[in-house]
């Protein structure tokens, strides 16, 4: 009878812990889906990090540079869409930044898979004459000293005009980057821009570049 009693006693000790347990287990689920919800939004809304991976945007952005986007910079997107909800902002001269684009078919990388980063040089309106290392935006040479020209540009004149909701941006390693003066569709749809580039917060190969901000 005795040993009856202590079996008794152990199972509903037993039964006990085992519901703390669960109980303990489901609010730590609830912690890890709060948590994974709260990087999900912010991911979605707020701030997106991205890798570099090529020396298109030398001296600025430099391979395996890691930066951070805020994507509430131009207004709020619906997540994964390129439609806005709201808009207060949009890209400016000069600006780096973020991007999706259509695959462009004369290529062989498709590049709707992955994200672009380049520098706004015309905004609508604008008419960009480009010759060797010149760059002019409505007949006036940009002082472009985030530029870099390795090897003097292509000789050959070439003039674009941008079209409304769209954007014309080139990387700053100007002979090392293929941008919008080489693309079959050489501009950037408003729309596609995720947002400015604001920092970088982690080089692998540069731990000192940690924490510069980006103009």
């Amino acid at each position: 009878m005795e040993m009856l009693k202590d079996r008794a006693v152990a199972a509903a000790t037993y039964s006990i812990d085992l519901t703390k347990l669960l109980t303990a287990v489901r609010g730590q689920l609830k912690s890890f889906a709060a948590l994974a919800l709260a990087l999900w939004m912010t991911k979605s809304f707020v701030l997106e990090s991205f890798y570099i991976p090529s020396e298109s945007m030398v001296p600025t952005l430099e391979s395996d540079d890691f930066i951070l986007v805020p994507k509430f910079a131009y207004g709020i997107r619906i997540p994964f869409m390129d439609k806005s909800i709201m808009s207060w902002s949009t890209p400016q001269r000069g600006q780096v930044v973020v991007f999706r684009r259509p695959d462009d078919p004369s290529t062989a990388v498709d590049e709707s898979t992955r994200a672009m980063v380049k520098r706004v040089i015309g905004i609508p309106g604008d008419r960009i004459s480009i010759h060797g290392s010149t760059v002019e935006v409505n007949g006036a040479v940009v002082d472009e000293q985030y530029a870099r020209w390795t090897k003097g540009g292509i000789d050959q004149e070439q003039a674009f005009d941008v079209p409304g909701g769209s954007l014309f941006v080139l990387g700053d390693n100007r002979d090392e980057s293929f941008d919008s003066r080489f693309w079959q569709q050489p501009f950037v749809s408003s729309d596609r821009v995720v947002g400015p580039v604001a920092a970088i917060y982690w080089s692998s190969t540069n731990p000192d570049r940690s924490g510069t901000l980006i103009r």
